[in-house]
């Protein structure tokens, strides 16, 4: 749904981190080509019309500078108090370890065909950032990567049964070797 900026309440934006170097990407991104991913919002109990912005801060202080009058929007049909944890939940979910966020984008660039600037706009971050994150999997030998679950990497018991244990300590003798 598209609303118009005024209908939209940040009510809780002094509880986000602001990133002026991040707005000033995003400001650019939107200048260029427009507003790729929807705010979330949730209908006010008070006012017919009027939705509280749950998820999206940043696109709205981006849009607001450049002067839009509108925003693309999703409304979540919940409560206010349950978007705001199921939102805070999801951002905690959100918080996957470099291998789960490379693996991803590898396979977004491998199986699709994303070019690295289309990654960095759908994840929100750098080209140089998507570009870090891949290498790192692209390093590995093909045994360490896990083809069903990234997080068996990390799940072991035992850390020296560990692919990563194992790649880290082979990258550590090689480095080693070469100071003997």
């Amino acid at each position: 749904m598209n609303l118009e900026l005024h209908q939209i309440e940040p009510r809780y934006e002094s509880l986000r981190r602001t990133s002026p170097g991040r707005e000033r990407q995003l400001c650019g991104s939107l200048a260029d080509i427009g507003q790729q991913n929807p705010v979330v919002i949730v209908a006010t109990a008070e006012v017919r019309d009027r939705y509280v912005l749950v998820d999206g801060y940043k696109r709205l202080r981006a849009l607001r500078r450049l002067r839009q009058d509108t925003i693309r929007a999703v409304c979540w049909q919940m409560s206010e108090p349950e978007a705001l944890l199921l939102e805070r939940l999801m951002r905690q979910s959100d918080a996957d370890g470099p291998f789960e966020q490379a693996w991803i984008l590898a396979e977004l660039r491998e199986r699709f065909g994303l070019e690295l600037s289309e990654l960095a706009r759908r994840f929100d971050r750098s080209a140089s950032w998507v570009s870090r994150r891949l290498a790192l999997v692209k390093e590995l030998p093909a045994h360490s990567h896990p083809t069903a679950s990234p997080a068996a990497i990390y799940a072991p018991r035992q850390p020296q049964n560990t692919a990563l244990y194992r790649v880290m300590q082979a990258h550590l003798a090689s480095f080693l070797e070469q100071w003997q």
